[in-house]
C-alpha cells in the first residue's frame, strides 16, 4: 500500500556534497509536485536511509531550505534513519575527506546536527550495537538533538548487528527496521 522511490544522485568525488544534497532536495520537490502522476500522495512523503542515505535523509529533514524550493515546511511526514553520519566534522577530519573535499563551510552547511528543525516530523533512529562507536555516538547525538528541539524521536538499538547487517535489516519483511518503517507510514 505504499509507493517506494529510490533516489539517484551523483557520487563523490565527481559531485561535491553540496551538489549531492541539492540533488536530493530537488528530488523531494519533484516527488511532491508530481505525486499524482505515479499514484503517490503528496501529503504522505516519508524518508528512509541507511549510512550515507541516512545522512542525506537527515539533510532533507534539516531546517532552512524548503522555502527556497517553494515547499511546505511539513512536506516530510516522518523518517527512519539507520547508521548515519549526522555530524560531518569527524568526517572532514578523516581520510574520507581526501575524496569528499569538504571545506569547513561545506561541512557546516551539510551537517544535520547543526540544522535540526524546530518543528520536524516524528523520526526513528536506528543503529547496531556492533557498529563502530562513532556511528553509535552519532545516532545517539542526532536523536538527542531532535528531541531537544522539541521533536518526537524513537531510538532503537539493533542488538548483534554491525553497520552492514543494519543495511540488510531494512529489506527483511519481519525485521525491526522494515516493520518500523511501514508502521510509521500506515
Amino acid at each position: 500500500g505504499v509507493t517506494f522511490i529510490a533516489l539517484n544522485f551523483g557520487l563523490a568525488p565527481k559531485f561535491s556534497l553540496n551538489e549531492i544534497v541539492g540533488q536530493t532536495r530537488r528530488s523531494i520537490k519533484w516527488i511532491w509536485e508530481n505525486a499524482h502522476s505515479f499514484g503517490g500522495n503528496m501529503d504522505k512523503i516519508f524518508l528512509s536511509g541507511i549510512s550515507s542515505g541516512a545522512h542525506l535523509a537527515a539533510c532533507i529533514l534539516s531546517g532552512g531550505w524548503r522555502q527556497s524550493h517553494k515547499l511546505p515546511e511539513n512536506v516530510i511526514k516522518g523518517a527512519v534513519l539507520a547508521s548515519g553520519p549526522y555530524d560531518l566534522e569527524p568526517v572532514r577530519l578523516s581520510a574520507r575527506n581526501e575524496y569528499l573535499r569538504l571545506s569547513q563551510s561545506d561541512a557546516d552547511r551539510n551537517n544535520p546536527l547543526k540544522h535540526i528543525p524546530k518543528q520536524g516530523p516524528e523520526i526513528i533512529v536506528f543503529w547496531g550495537d556492533q557498529e563502530l562507536k562513532e556511528f553509535q555516538r552519532q545516532g545517539q547525538a542526532y536523536a538527542s538533538a531532535w528531541v531537544s528541539a522539541g521533536n518526537k524521536c524513537q531510538s532503537i538499538i539493533l542488538e548483534g548487528l554491525n553497520h552492514f547487517d543494519v543495511a540488510n535489516e531494512l529489506g527483511q519483511k519481519d525485521g525491526k527496521l522494515g516493520q518500523s518503517t511501514l508502521k510509521q507510514m500506515l
